[in-house]
């Protein structure tokens, strides 16, 4: 009788993929040059094998690189990148919840907890490098992958998935992926201005940082946002820094300074209580407070999506707010909540 694997006997779990820039460390997957990096996290070992793949991505152009060579900052992966194994034993089985009839067709849970053990490799490894550059990888970093089960009697079963169902691919029939005719032309006509943004740049970077998990961040970058927004509408009104000082309590000239601004000036300058407003509580409770425990360091934790996505939301209704009752002379249009509800399926 053919033996065949038996998940009752399980022994390793392996997810094997790429990322999309290398790292220096020596080959430990198709030999012994390098010594395999063993990662805990909630007390559950994954071993971490690497292997670095010299592929220089402008060869077509007539040039080519030797292997064994490197460029600096290379965000990109122009001339090499790197492939990782995650492997675990059958304690991570303490970690998840899946039958274990089921384990054969559960790979995309373990591309996720996988990526979650590369990631806090990856945040070690660029604070001991002082490779700043380097980011955590996303689902949507992972193209294609292999996924095997072991069991005791060392009989495999798994499978090689080359487009994942987390990164459908698009296909225009033949034709040119290009902007959309307004966007074209709204694009043509910034460029022959001297076009900046910062509001812009803070909502590029804030969505960013929520994409890769970085969501302390993505909340402080999405707050000065909105300070930034509003410290702008009112010296556009004619607000000196002197008169906006006077509504501020001294003892804290950011967080306290803003809510002061936001309870007070409104309702004194233009008769509109925004203080007692649905959108100006959530504001405080979901977004400000949050972003004054992490500046003061009593937040020593990284923040979920969900808590991230609120904050960033309320921050959103409360732009929405003030421009529909006191920033009505705005001629742009203003984003209002820089990240969709479609991230949380991301």
């Amino acid at each position: 009788m053919k033996n065949e694997f038996n998940p009752k006997k399980i022994r390793n779990i392996l997810i094997q993929f790429r990322i999309p820039f290398s790292v220096d460390t020596l080959d430990s997957i198709d030999s012994n040059e390098g010594s395999p990096y063993e990662v805990f996290i909630d007390d559950i070992p994954a071993q971490l094998r690497f292997r670095r793949i010299y592929e220089f991505k402008y060869k077509s152009a007539g040039a080519d690189m030797s292997p064994f060579s490197k460029v600096d900052q290379d965000r990109n992966g122009i001339l090499s990148h790197s492939e990782i194994q995650i492997i675990w034993d059958k304690r991570v089985l303490n970690k998840v919840s899946i039958p274990l009839n089921d384990l054969w067709m559960s790979s995309e849970h373990f591309v996720d907890l996988g990526i979650e053990y590369v990631n806090k490799f990856l945040n070690s490894y660029r604070d001991i490098s002082e490779q700043f550059w380097i980011k955590k990888i996303v689902k949507r970093n992972i193209f294609n992958y292999t996924y095997r089960l072991f069991d005791e009697d060392k009989i495999t079963n798994g499978s090689q998935t080359l487009i994942p169902q987390h990164n459908p691919v698009q296909f225009n029939g033949g034709k040119n992926f290009n902007l959309e005719e307004k966007q074209d032309e709204t694009l043509r006509k910034m460029l022959q201005t001297n076009y900046f943004s910062f509001r812009n740049e803070l909502i590029s970077d804030a969505n960013e940082n929520y994409s890769l998990g970085n969501y302390n961040i993505s909340l402080l970058q999405s707050v000065i946002r909105f300070e930034n927004f509003v410290y702008s509408q009112l010296k556009n009104k004619g607000f000196s820094t002197s008169k906006l000082n006077k509504y501020k309590k001294k003892e804290c000239d950011c967080l306290i300074g803003i809510s002061e601004i936001c309870k007070n000036l409104f309702q004194k300058e233009f008769n509109i209580d925004f203080g007692s407003t649905r959108e100006f509580k959530n504001l405080q409770n979901f977004a400000l407070t949050i972003r004054n425990k992490i500046v003061h360091g009593d937040l020593e934790y990284q923040l979920n999506q969900k808590d991230c996505f609120t904050g960033i939301d309320a921050i959103g209704c409360a732009e929405k707010y003030l421009i529909e009752n006191i920033f009505t002379n705005l001629l742009v249009r203003w984003e209002t909540s820089p990240i969709c509800p479609q991230s949380f399926n991301s």
